[in-house]
């Protein structure tokens, strides 16, 4: 049997640590990380490649995106017996063997170690900041759009700066978000601001004075008015609203994260 290339992963248990070994003849490339057990399964899927946002492909605007959850970096062909996985899905545990180019597992293991922290379902690809978070939007008008390019169609538009939405996920510059109705789409990143801004949703909420109800009331906001997050503490936030600053009860406000 030739001597050839093969990449084992492996997976921490309810983590999204992974243990990546290579071997191919004398070449030996070994990364790891806390206590793993072995995951291996055969992956029928096609192989796309990894978006990175600085791609000569992405600076022409000819990027690939593709609207699922996951990606698959690496393409390898069938092997003589025919059981050869084409490919090794991040977020999967995964055994590939080649027989040819030792440097394809390289590039497989390159992308894991690249993308442990979108596996962990806790950052964005991009930006490495936390997902889902919130965001407000910060222009007059922001067109809400199907995928991440300017070509697709819009959604909705939305006239109301500082209005809450939650981040998604990331592509380059653009953000899938969320709206209070449960609207999603695609937006660029200019169109949004990192101010916390929270609306009121469901019934009109009273701002008071401290966080208890039956502290003294300083006005009722009725259901869509916005106002500046200040801060939580636990059922309740401190929020600024027609120049006013008081205590709203977090169960009524859109734009907190849980």
């Amino acid at each position: 049997m030739p001597i050839g290339s093969s990449v084992s992963l492996s997976r921490v248990s309810n983590s999204s640590i992974i243990r990546a070994s290579i071997g191919s003849g004398k070449r030996r490339v070994t990364t790891t990380s806390g206590r793993v057990r072995v995951i291996s399964r055969s992956l029928p899927n096609p192989c796309v490649p990894l978006p990175r946002r600085h791609s000569r492909a992405e600076a022409k605007g000819q990027a690939e995106w593709t609207p699922r959850d996951g990606c698959i970096c690496g393409r390898f062909g069938p092997s003589k017996a025919g059981r050869t996985p084409r490919g090794a899905v991040l977020g999967d545990g995964a055994a590939v063997t080649s027989t040819r180019n030792w440097w394809w597992p390289v590039l497989i293991v390159g992308c894991l170690v690249a993308a442990l922290p979108a596996l962990a379902g806790e950052v964005g690809r991009v930006t490495g900041l936390p997902v889902p978070r919130f965001v407000s939007i910060g222009v007059e008008v922001a067109n809400l759009r199907v995928g991440p390019r300017n070509s697709y169609d819009v959604i909705a538009i939305y006239r109301r700066r500082g209005m809450p939405l939650k981040v998604l996920d990331e592509f380059d510059t653009w953000r899938e978000v969320e709206d209070h109705e449960g609207t999603r789409g695609w937006m660029h990143q200019r169109l949004l601001s990192g101010r916390r801004t929270v609306m009121v949703i469901g019934e009109a909420q009273t701002l008071r004075r401290a966080p208890a109800e039956d502290a003294v009331a300083m006005l009722v906001a009725e259901p869509l008015v916005l106002g500046e997050l200040l801060r939580c503490q636990a059922a309740w936030c401190f929020v600024e609203i027609d120049r006013r600053r008081g205590w709203m009860q977090a169960s009524g406000l859109w734009g907190i994260t849980p």
